[in-house]
């Protein structure tokens, strides 16, 4: 849930950002993929050397698994298409649409990760997908079709994203291996990104906005990840990406309160059905985690 809330400033501080929406997902992947960088690194090292630590943290980033690869260019897609969304659409659309992906991840949480859903969780994703949808119903306008159109990518690729990781998050034999593919899934933004930085540098960003930019990358970013990959190997993906919708909620806040994008009466009765998944989501897993 605190991730939920760290990543629910990524729309506000996206839109105040006086840049082009590509590369500051580039300089916002830099910053958060560095942080992940030294704190996967910090997590290895024991009695070995620094160096020694980071070249084994390196050469981790590019191990030969599918889960791994896949995972990290569905979250490169996942991250430049919600970056476009914010600014081609509102903010509170696009996220939004971005964790309508949850439903996908419940329909292919047993196929592929052999996490079964119980009575309950299906009322909570019922719950969440039609707070969506109420959510969404009056805010369409032709204008932010594209918009619309990447906002529906963001939730396919964030199904896709989060499948992988669940799948990495089992790995036995190495408890760091969701990081590392979101570390990797940055570093591959940074290099997609850095020819429209480097073909710039002469419109470069304000005081101010990097001010901004280096907010973006630590906590609406480095650090939420590096909460929720912790919190998959302990709960399942689906639960955790319910727990995880105060991300939408608060996003359908702060716009309001610094940008001046005010939701409608359907968002906010959307945005109270989808609290109320979250609570009650939150509920059963304490009392499922309490029962063990």
């Amino acid at each position: 849930m605190l991730a939920g809330v760290l990543w629910s400033f990524s729309g506000v501080l996206i839109k105040s950002i006086h840049w082009d929406c590509m590369r500051v997902a580039g300089v916002r992947s830099l910053i958060g993929g560095c942080i992940q960088f030294a704190f996967l690194v910090a997590l290895m090292r024991t009695k070995t050397p620094l160096w020694q630590s980071i070249r084994v943290a390196a050469g981790n980033l590019f191990a030969r698994k599918w889960a791994h690869w896949i995972g990290a260019i569905l979250f490169v897609i996942n991250m430049l298409s919600l970056a476009w969304a914010f600014r081609l659409t509102n903010a509170t659309n696009a996220v939004f649409l971005h964790y309508s992906g949850i439903v996908l991840v419940a329909l292919f949480s047993y196929p592929i990760l052999k996490q079964r859903l119980r009575r309950q969780d299906w009322i909570a994703v019922c719950a969440a997908t039609i707070g969506i949808f109420v959510f969404c119903i009056d805010g369409w306008q032709l204008n932010e079709t594209l918009g619309t159109a990447l906002g529906i990518l963001c939730g396919l690729t964030l199904a896709g994203t989060n499948l992988a990781l669940g799948v990495r998050s089992q790995d036995e034999n190495n408890p760091r291996a969701a990081l590392e593919t979101i570390i990797l899934a940055n570093l591959l933004t940074v290099i997609i990104t850095a020819p429209g930085i480097l073909a710039n540098l002469n419109d470069l960003p304000s005081g101010h906005d990097w001010l901004l930019l280096i907010l973006l990358g630590i906590f609406p970013w480095a650090l939420p990840d590096v909460m929720y990959v912790t919190a998959i190997r302990k709960v399942p993906v689906f639960r955790a990406l319910i727990l995880g919708l105060s991300d939408p909620i608060l996003t359908a806040v702060w716009p309001s309160l610094f940008l001046h994008e005010c939701p409608t009466l359907l968002a906010g009765a959307g945005s109270l059905i989808v609290l109320w998944a979250i609570v009650y989501q939150a509920a059963v897993t304490g009392r499922q985690t309490a029962s063990l």
